[in-house]
């Protein structure tokens, strides 16, 4: 089965809903767009959308609404799955999106789900304001960048008097307390998670915590972690039967989920899970990766073995005990490979290895990152966001880009084999020439040795990437360019190749500097940059092994900021442990290896970075 969509895709829903004309995104209908002097209606909808399938029915199959469409507008239609890039720009609120351009691809007016009638009064009004005022509504153009409110920051021209793009630590820890205390404030102590309805699971903030506990021995860290996932997995938005996690709750309890499944997620949580049943031996945390895995390989994994991206909301089905379910046909999945997802679930499918070492979810893992690797790059080396028809489609991301670099370096510390190293090195060498642009005002990080160019910023997209709409500005992407950074300081730490160490901690620099006061406005959603900050501030324990059971061992271990070095020679049956440069006495035995490694990797009140302080009650 090549990578592709199941049943009604794209293609049919072109055609579908009611009749509405819908045109791909691109040159082609912008340009249609300024030969006819109409605006673009731009829907932005998702497969596992339950509402953007409401809005097909009702809305967008309402004879009156189609006919306006199709004289007055040029009817764009955009999955946000297959198009991240584009719903970055142009998502108003949620899915769907209703967004009106003018033929530059600037927004007149967006909001989200529109009834018959709603719509029908809103396209009227559309139509009429830009006839009557074409100079002005249909030429406008935005020239400057969206603001930081989108998690879009820092367009390619800076404004001026904006501080240097230097990384400091004392900012790096202050930004990293106030990320923990943010999603220390944000946690509920009734129910677990963060906030109020509706509720979604926020991986990278329960990792953050996580670390940190690793980090401080600050048990009421990890408390968090724990309740909240406990509060998950007992409650609706884990599902009973088939096993796997629905995309997020209603309701405040997570009694009422709402029911699509993603890839994306379930990866996610299946290696917090892995972990967590590592660290604390707990049977439940091991019980619930093992149906998540399933529901994975059940569901979702093809019989080639890579992902498919996601399963629909329907809450009938899901309402059913499992005979129910087996004489009902399923949700349907969207089986397209998206390349970023199908590395976290390599990546995830390793975690759960190496809590169970299970050789077969290993071989789940690498087949997945094998079919990446070989059916998602270009020809010029850079990597498609999906696959379809067995050959590489959509935008080139920077976070599609740091997601394979991570799997592969992961691929690296458990097997051993050195082309996973050899590749995710290639991936990481081609960020800067792919997405990256030179700071303008020439700031260095810290660690850059005088006279050394200056490190270049990562921006979202691909360079020579289309200049369709809004989509003619690059942005530093807060998250993106977070998990490029992380990628570039484990291979900074991972290699033995001096030079090569400072370029990647230069680079991961360059990713990282002139984001902070982003991170700080952005609360626990800068969780990642968080992350990739700690890596930074250190310390990173170094294990080196050429022992094939003791390598196992160490990437199992889980700690702070660590990394595996599988070495050629070295004496067998033994673990170099070395922290910032000074190596412990070598390691034999598993049980005291990870004891060591743990007690490494914390950073305590008598380093000179101390972790964020004690909690407040």
């Amino acid at each position: 089965m090549s990578p592709g969509r199941d049943g009604d895709g794209p293609d049919a829903e072109r055609v579908g809903a009611g009749g509405v004309a819908w045109s791909d995104w691109g040159d082609e209908a912008f340009e249609r767009a300024r030969r006819e002097g109409k605006p673009v209606l731009l829907d932005i909808s998702a497969t596992w959308c339950h509402w953007c399938h409401v809005m097909d029915d009702v809305t967008y199959s309402d004879p009156e609404v189609v006919r306006k469409i199709n004289r007055h507008f040029v009817p764009i239609r955009v999955d946000t799955d297959r198009r991240p890039d584009v719903n970055a720009r142009y998502n108003m609120g949620g899915w769907p999106t209703t967004a009106f351009l003018n033929p530059s691809g600037d927004v007149l007016f967006g909001t989200t789900f529109l009834p018959p009638q709603t719509m029908s009064r809103v396209l009227d009004q559309v139509a009429r304001a830009c006839a009557a005022r074409p100079e002005e509504l249909m030429l406008y153009r935005v020239e400057e960048p969206l603001d930081e409110s989108r998690q879009l920051v820092d367009g390619p021209r800076r404004r001026a008097g904006q501080p240097p793009t230097t990384l400091d630590r004392g900012n790096a820890l202050a930004v990293l307390d106030d990320t923990l205390k943010a999603a220390l404030s944000a946690y509920d102590p009734e129910y677990g998670g963060f906030g109020r309805e509706p509720k979604f699971p926020l991986v990278p903030a329960l990792d953050l915590l996580l670390t940190a506990h690793l980090r401080s021995g600050e048990h009421r860290y990890l408390d968090v972690v724990t309740r909240t996932m406990r509060a998950m997995s007992e409650g609706g938005l884990h599902d009973p039967v088939a096993g796997g996690f629905f995309r997020y709750s209603t309701t405040r309890d997570w009694r009422i989920p709402h029911f699509e499944k993603m890839l994306a997620d379930n990866a996610e949580l299946l290696s917090l899970l892995a972990r967590l049943a590592r660290l604390t031996g707990e049977e439940t945390w091991l019980e619930t990766a093992l149906r998540t895995a399933g529901y994975l390989e059940t569901w979702l994994r093809q019989e080639e073995g890579w992902f498919a991206g996601s399963q629909d909301a329907d809450e009938a089905y899901y309402s059913l005990d499992e005979a129910g379910r087996s004489a009902r046909e399923p949700p349907r999945i969207d089986r397209t490979l998206y390349t970023g997802w199908n590395a976290l679930a390599a990546r995830a499918f390793l975690q759960a290895h190496l809590t169970v070492a299970d050789p077969r979810l290993r071989e789940v893992a690498l087949v997945a990152l094998e079919w990446v690797w070989g059916a998602a790059r270009r020809p010029d080396g850079s990597i498609a966001h999906y696959v379809e028809g067995g050959a590489p489609g959509g935008p080139v991301l920077l976070a599609d880009a740091a997601e394979v670099a991570l799997a592969l370096l992961d691929a690296h510390e458990v097997t051993g084999e050195p082309e996973h190293l050899e590749r995710a090195r290639s991936v990481l060498r081609g960020l800067e020439q792919t997405f990256g642009a030179a700071t303008p005002q020439g700031g260095k990080g810290g660690d850059q040795p005088p006279g050394d160019e200056p490190a270049k910023a990562l921006y979202d997209v691909a360079g020579e990437g289309e200049q369709t709409g809004l989509l003619r500005h690059r942005y530093r992407d807060l998250v993106a360019s977070s998990r490029a950074a992380l990628a570039l300081l484990r291979l900074a730490d991972m290699t033995r190749d001096q030079e090569e160490s400072l370029w990647a901690r230069r680079a991961a620099e360059g990713a990282l500097a002139g984001l902070e006061r982003a991170a700080q406005r952005s609360g626990l959603l800068a969780s990642d940059y968080s992350l990739a900050l700690d890596w930074w501030l250190g310390p990173t324990v170094v294990l080196e092994t050429a022992d094939e059971a003791l390598g196992f061992v160490a990437a199992s271990a889980v700690a702070g900021a660590r990394v595996v070095r599988r070495a050629a020679g070295g004496p067998p049956g033994q673990v170099l442990v070395c922290v910032e440069g000074r190596c412990l006495a070598p390691v034999a035995e598993p049980a005291e290896l990870l004891r060591v490694t743990r007690e490494a990797a914390e950073r305590t009140a008598s380093t000179p970075n101390s972790y964020p302080g004690p909690l407040a009650d």
